[in-house]
């Protein structure tokens, strides 16, 4: 029997609620920025979150792609070996 090649994998992760959110007005204040400078800090914010995000996207993608043309290989080796049965 063939191994399958996309084996489980455990992942370990943490949640937290509340404590990484950003309090601008607080930023604001201890800085000493003005309004546009805050505006530009949390674009600059977003702009990371969205790149984090697009990355996460990506690799994601590329695992499911790597798995289902790993698991697509497999059954065409299977139906091969099915067909080498049948007519030997």
């Amino acid at each position: 029997m063939h191994a399958l090649i996309c084996l489980p994998q455990r992942v370990h992760f943490s949640i937290q609620v509340g404590e990484m959110a950003n309090d601008y007005q607080e930023i604001a204040a201890k800085d000493k920025l003005s309004e546009l400078q805050l505006r530009v800090r949390q674009l600059l914010d977003q702009v990371d979150q969205i790149s984090k995000e697009q990355t996460y996207q990506r690799v994601s993608l590329l695992t499911h792609s790597r798995c289902n043309l790993s698991n697509d290989i497999l059954l065409l080796w299977q139906q091969f070996e099915h067909l080498l049965v049948i007519y030997v």
